[in-house]
């Protein structure tokens, strides 16, 4: 016979920041993630500084820093159903290939 005590529900526990990030796993996505995130940012003020710095036109430069919020918007509205049926780690191994190919074929072309 069960007793009430035995049943745990998701109040009872919860998890910690710190319990979360003593896996191994975890932490290395998570430091990889933010250092992705950090690396679109500058790429993204930088690509604002280089539109001003060349045309002198801060309706361009903040045209050029509102559209490199595109990709997430769509990605996010468009994509997000069917990121929920894919496999997480075949889609985030495929779009960071992607990703670097096509960094790698824009500074080839630079």
């Amino acid at each position: 016979m069960l007793n009430d005590r035995s049943l745990t529900t998701a109040d009872d526990v919860r998890a910690r920041y710190v319990d979360i990030f003593r896996i191994r796993e975890f932490s290395a996505l998570f430091v990889a993630h933010v250092a992705s995130m950090l690396g679109n940012i500058v790429a993204d003020v930088a690509l604002t500084v280089l539109v001003y710095q060349r045309t002198r036109s801060p309706a361009l430069a903040a045209a050029t820093m509102s559209l490199s919020f595109l990709p997430y918007l769509l990605g996010g509205t468009l994509l997000s159903s069917a990121a929920a049926r894919w496999r997480t780690r075949r889609t985030l191994i495929v779009c960071d290939l992607a990703i670097h190919r096509s960094a790698h074929q824009g500074r080839l072309t630079a």
